[in-house]
C-alpha cells in the first residue's frame, strides 16, 4: 500500500514502525528521488503486510501523525469510500457505449 505525505525525515524503520501497529509489516519502502549527486525522499513509500487484514486495518492510520506530518494512506477501501481506481474503472465498465456512424 502506499503512503504519501512523509516527512523527508521519516525513515523506513519508522514507517514500519507506525504501521505495526495493525499488523505484521513485511517490508516498508521510502521512495527516493535523485538530486544532482543525492538521493532524497519523495516523501512517498510503500508499505507490504503479511495478509489482507492487516491492509484493511492500516486504512485507520490514514490522516494519522508521523513525525509529524498527517500521512495519507492510499491503496486499499477506506469505510465508505472505494479506491480511486476500482471506481473509475467501475464508471468506465458502466458507461453506455457510442453506436457506430455507417
Amino acid at each position: 500500500m502506499k503512503v504519501v505525505n512523509l516527512a523527508f525525515s521519516t525513515t523506513e524503520e519508522g514507517l514500519a514502525n507506525h504501521f505495526r501497529a495493525v499488523g505484521n509489516v513485511v517490508k516498508a519502502t521510502i521512495i527516493l528521488r535523485k538530486s544532482k549527486d543525492t538521493e532524497i525522499s519523495s516523501g512517498r513509500g510503500i508499505v507490504e503486510f503479511d495478509d489482507a487484514a492487516a491492509v484493511a486495518k492500516a486504512q485507520t492510520l490514514h490522516e494519522s501523525e508521523l513525525d509529524g506530518r498527517k500521512i495519507a494512506v492510499q491503496g486499499g477501501k477506506r469505510e465508505g469510500k472505494a479506491p480511486i481506481a476500482a471506481a473509475a474503472s467501475a464508471a468506465a465498465a458502466s458507461a453506455p457505449k457510442a453506436a457506430k456512424v455507417p
